[in-house]
């Protein structure tokens, strides 16, 4: 049952071309992030894939020395 399941949530992937639409969606959230906190002061890198984007916080920029723990 449950491969049946999978094989549903790929077939509607595929049919209603959400691939390219998280492709779509993820370069404006990559965009927007950039925009929003690019140039901020504790953000060290803005990086990830699609939907998947991650903001590195540190301590100081321009050297990207981390946060002490």
């Amino acid at each position: 049952m449950a491969c049946a399941a999978g094989l549903a949530v790929q077939e509607t992937i595929r049919r209603d071309d959400l691939l390219k639409n998280v492709t779509a969606m993820g370069a404006l959230l990559r965009r927007r992030l950039g925009e929003r906190f690019g140039n901020h002061p504790r953000v060290g890198d803005i990086r990830g894939r699609g939907l998947m984007q991650a903001g590195e916080l540190v301590e100081d920029r321009s050297t990207k020395k981390p946060f002490d723990p």
